[in-house]
Order: structure tokens, then sequence, then C-alpha cells
């Protein structure tokens, strides 16, 4: 069983160019999860390349279409590659070079790509390798889909966003999660900056390579709070916020759980038996939540054993010297572009050019959860309203300040403008949903779930299905997993609470 971080854009770039030269790779190049046993090399061979021909074909429909293109039926192919060179799409570009270059039978050479294109060899180098980083995390998905996990898992489920510009880090936290020397490590920053996001994804990449010396994964969050059946917030001691009950936690769902009670120091003299004798991963997210979060570090050094813990806060940890502290900084000007124009894509079949992109970004910064909020709007709203309304919370600058002056510098007031708007553009339907979501769990609820919610709400089945893609369009629902998961992010109920359930605001 192979192991998916292997499968890289190296290795999927040695398959293509076998397949441009009809000449079979080497056999490790064919190591993938999903093949049966019984096929031989050859026939993996002929496959793998109908995967990815398929694949690509079905991408190219996808976005001509989407750009209401001419079909390759319509015109020739010299024809539909110029067509497809000016597109206002950087995904019909890439797979439009990939599949012409490698993939269509009786390829093109680069030369003869470049002239029916229009663009020099640096532009279609650039596209073909996009292309390749599009087939890389297909064939990945594919083979961790095929993956049976045999790891103990606790935890939420996948994201089905994209990790924009957080590769180095997801592969320098994989890496010191392999030395023993880094049992604690934090990953620190602001809210919106995607420490949740990053931690779920180092779990996700443990999950598939399946490490022999990690037993299960436990992920444990610390919030507190729900919204009780008269519209109130409340305190809940169901919830993870002293180290006691994160203590409680882990003694319930590790092996060897017993009813009977026990002192404090006899579970704690339990835990460290368990997590020393079968090692675990353990994630506590929001660890700034937790009351004593102070006297819970030392603790938990104690009894770690060869367990490790991955720990996520927006206060810094590093004075603890057994902790390894990461902080997260915003996306460069390159990823939140990239997601911008990618989420505006996605939800609206528009392109945004670099200019629109440019104005966004110098306004709202690199934070992940803004970016995805403001392609919400973009998505329904023309741009030049969105980027006038971010204006106009900035206000006029002084005449010796530069123009690209941050509105993030107040992130506060960055996230509690752009959950206004949206909110002021949801109808009724979908703010009685996201309020009746306030009281869901960290681990998230299924689709039944949520249907039954909105069935006590008085929605039809209908109004349910035009709400929930609402508010997947405007990113205010986190939905997770092969069979979606859905939850709230802490920004979002931070808003519900502080402008919505205020007791000044009505609905």
């Amino acid at each position: 069983m192979t192991d998916s971080s292997r499968i890289t854009t190296e290795r999927i770039k040695r398959l293509l160019t076998a397949f441009a030269r009809s000449e079979p790779p080497e056999e490790d190049a064919l190591d993938f999860t999903f093949f049966d046993d019984a096929l031989t090399q050859a026939e993996r061979f002929i496959e793998i390349r109908d995967i990815m021909r398929q694949h690509a074909e079905q991408r190219l429909q996808y976005y001509r279409q989407a750009l209401r293109q001419k079909t390759t039926a319509e015109q020739d192919v010299e024809q539909q590659i110029a067509a497809d060179s000016i597109a206002e799409s950087i995904h019909l570009q890439a797979w439009s070079a990939i599949y012409y270059r490698y993939l269509k039978m009786d390829g093109l050479s680069s030369r003869q790509l470049q002239q029916m294109a229009g663009i020099n060899e640096r532009r279609l180098q650039r596209r073909v390798e996009q292309g390749i980083r599009y087939l890389t995390q297909m064939i990945q998905e594919k083979d961790r889909l095929a993956r049976a996990g045999h790891l103990r898992l606790q935890m939420p489920a996948a994201g089905h966003h994209m990790l924009y510009g957080l590769e180095a880090a997801l592969s320098r936290i994989t890496r010191l999660l392999g030395d023993h020397e880094y049992r604690f490590i934090s990953l620190e920053g602001l809210g919106g900056i995607g420490k949740t996001a990053l931690a779920w994804s180092v779990v996700d990449r443990l999950r598939q390579q399946q490490p022999a010396d990690i037993h299960g994964i436990e992920w444990l969050s610390a919030r507190n709070e729900i919204l009780n059946d008269h519209g109130q917030i409340e305190v809940v001691d169901s919830r993870i916020h002293s180290m006691q009950d994160i203590f409680n936690r882990l003694a319930d769902r590790l092996p060897g759980h017993t009813t009977e009670p026990l002192t404090f120091e006899k579970q704690r003299e339990k835990l460290a038996s368990g997590l020393n004798r079968h090692p675990y991963l353990v994630v506590i997210d929001n660890l700034e939540t937790v009351e004593d979060s102070d006297l819970l570090l030392p603790e938990l050094e104690k009894i770690a054993g060869q367990s490790r813990f991955i720990l996520t806060s927006r206060v810094s940890l590093q004075h603890f010297p057994y902790v390894h502290s990461i902080r997260m900084s915003e996306l460069s000007q390159f990823d939140s572009y990239t997601l911008l124009k990618e989420e505006v894509f996605r939800l609206s079949r528009r392109s945004l050019s670099d200019q629109e992109a440019r104005r966004i970004y110098e306004m709202v910064g690199g934070f992940p959860l803004a970016l995805r909020l403001i392609s919400g709007q973009l998505a329904e709203l023309p741009t030049e309203t969105v980027i006038e309304s971010l204006e106009a919370i900035r206000g006029p600058l002084p005449d010796d300040q530069p123009q690209s002056t941050l509105l993030h510098d107040d992130h506060a007031t960055l996230f509690r403008f752009i959950y206004r708007t949206t909110w002021q553009r949801l109808d009724d339907a979908c703010r009685l949903l996201l309020l009746a979501l306030y009281d869901i769990s960290t681990d998230g609820i299924n689709l039944e779930g949520m249907q039954t919610r909105a069935t006590h709400l008085g929605l039809s089945n209908r109004q349910f299905v035009d709400t929930l893609r609402t508010l997947q369009r405007h990113a205010l629902l986190e939905f997770r997993g092969d069979v979606p998961r859905y939850s709230l992010h802490r920004l979002t109920l931070t808003f519900l609470k502080r402008d919505i359930l205020h007791p000044q605001w009505q609905l």
C-alpha cells in the first residue's frame, strides 16, 4: 500500500513524459492504492493514462461550458486551443495545456502547442506545471479515498476547501511530529488565519501515511457556549473549558476506560500509562479558551509519554520550554489572489482580474477566512460595490499615508464589517437556520441533522436546499468530509453572539 504523500508532481510528470513517449515508466511510478493487485504493469500504465485523460476531458468540458465556449465538436483542435488560451480562466488554460501536450491521443509537441496557443515557451511551461499540480491533487485524493485507514480517529471530518499557501508549514509540522523531540507543537495567530485548517490538514496527512508509531488521533475543542431555546447564550458544563474536562475526555476516549470514579492523581497515572503504551496524537483546538491553560500544559507534559500534542491558540505558548511555537502569518499576495480568483470562479463562474484581486487584498490582507467571506459577496454583488464598501469603512486616508494602508490592521473591525454586510444580504430562512446552528458541537452535524433543524423552523425541503446552498456560498458554514458534517467557525459564532444576539439588535 503506497503512502499518498509520495504522489508528487515530479512523479506525475514522469508518468506524463512516459505517455508522450509511449514508454512504460519504472515500476514504482505505477504504485497506487486504487489499482487492483492483479493488474500487470502494462495494464496499470494504460489505466492511469485513461484516468488522467478522462479527468482532464471532464475539467475542460466543465470550464468551457462555464465560459460558454464552443466545444471541439464545433471547431477544429487548433481553434479550440486558441480559444482556451485566451479564456479568462487560469484553470482552463492549465487543463488545456496539459491535455493537448500529454494526454490527448497523438499529443502535440511543445512547439506545435506554443504556435496554436499563441504563447511563448515560458508561458506554456507555467501552464503545464499548473496542470501537473491539478492532476497530482486529483490522484492524491483518489489514492487517499482508496486507503482503509487503521488509525482510531476521534476528530472532525476533512474540509472541502483547498489549503492555500500552507504546504511548506504542513510538511514542516509533519516532519516535526516524526521527531520524538517535539512532543508539543502550538499553531498560533489571530482568528481566521487558518490554525484549525492547518491542524486538520496535518492530521489528514498522518491518516494517509498511517505512521506505525501513532496508535490513534484525538481531537478536542474548547468551546463552551450554546444558544438555548429562548435565544439566549449560556455556558454549559458538557463542553471542554478546564484542565479537568480535558483529562476526563481523554480518559473516556483512550483504551482501558473505566466507569469507576478516580481521583485526579489516579486518573493522571492511568493517562500517563496509556499515552506512553499507546502513543496518540492529541489535538486541542482553541486552547486559549481553557480557563486554566497555564496549569494544563505542565500537567500534560508530565503524562505525554510517547504521545504528541498539537495545540491551536490565539495566545502564544512560547514561554513553555517544551512547546515548539509556530506563529502563523497571513497568506502571501500570490496565494491570496489565487484563493480569491478560484473561489469567485467556483461560486459564480466569473473571473476576477488581477487588478480587482489586488484592490481587495490591499484592504483585507491575507486572512483566508476573510477572503472566503468576501468571495461569497463577490459572487452576488458587482466587484466595485464590494470594493467601495470596504473603502468606506477604511475611511479617507491622510495625504502622507500610502493608499495601500491595510484595513486588516484592525482585525476586529474587518471581520465585523464583512459578517454584518453578509448578514444583511441573507433572507429570514438563512438567518434562522444559522442561529439554529449556534449550539452544535465542533464535531458538526450531518445533513439529516441539518434538515431536522430546518423542519423545526418550518422550512420546506426546497427552502432548506436553497438555504444550505446560500450559507455555503457565503462561507458561513464549515462543511467537511466525504459525507459532509456541518459546523460554524468560531468567528462566525462570535459575530452571532456580539452583533446579532445582543439585546439591542433585532432580527
